[in-house]
């Protein structure tokens, strides 16, 4: 809905609750789901969706950050993949279920453990793409603070500023 809103000229509204209440409503057959609560980058990532259909624009949404969880997921459990497949399962059902993000927040923390463990000043990246979900980057930001990895720090703050430079660009 709010990728839609995107290519009406009607982003702001999608931060107002009545009006996406509605806009869900008339999507949703007379459900009205829940308020927009992400930046403005997130709405700018999302907008392209705004051009597909809607069932065409969720599969996109789960499949492709699904794909990218996986691989990480692959990537951090190695030969216990499995496992950590099962154990994510009722997650991975719950993030079908009701279309959340959890796929992209997993696939973005998942990468910043794997460039963190990597060391040589890596992950600050997939940190700053974390505005949309601040607050589960807390732990890896207070992390590279106190190890002292200012390349982490640096990146990430520069992908913030960056992605807030071109959202106010695209949204103004």
């Amino acid at each position: 809905v709010a990728a839609q809103m995107v290519w009406r000229g009607e982003a702001a509204q999608a931060y107002a609750a009545v009006t996406m209440t509605e806009a869900q409503r008339s999507l949703a057959n007379g459900v009205g789901l829940l308020p927009w609560a992400y930046p403005p980058q997130f709405m700018l990532a999302i907008a392209p969706l705004g051009k597909l259909s809607l069932g065409l624009a969720a599969f996109v949404f789960l499949a492709l950050p699904l794909a990218a969880f996986l691989f990480v997921l692959k990537r951090l459990a190695g030969p216990d993949f499995g496992f950590a497949l099962l154990a994510s399962a009722p997650a991975l059902l719950i993030n079908v279920l009701i279309g959340q993000n959890g796929y992209l927040s997993g696939a973005l923390i998942g990468s910043a453990c794997l460039l963190l463990l990597k060391g040589e000043g890596r992950g600050g990246l997939p940190l700053g793409l974390m505005i949309f979900k601040p607050h589960l980057a807390i732990p890896f930001a207070v992390e590279a603070l106190v190890a002292r990895r200012w390349r982490v720090v640096l990146v990430a703050l520069a992908t913030v500023a960056v992605t807030s430079l071109v959202a106010t660009l695209a949204f103004c």
